[in-house]
């Protein structure tokens, strides 16, 4: 149970660290257009 936690916490912060790369790139095209 504990090292389930531990891997969801990792895969939250996988997927926010994404879709922050992510939102960084759509508002670098936004800008560079």
């Amino acid at each position: 149970m504990g090292i389930h936690g531990v891997d969801a916490i990792e895969h939250v912060k996988l997927s926010n660290m994404k879709f922050l790369y992510e939102h960084v790139l759509r508002a670098d095209r936004i800008l560079n257009f």
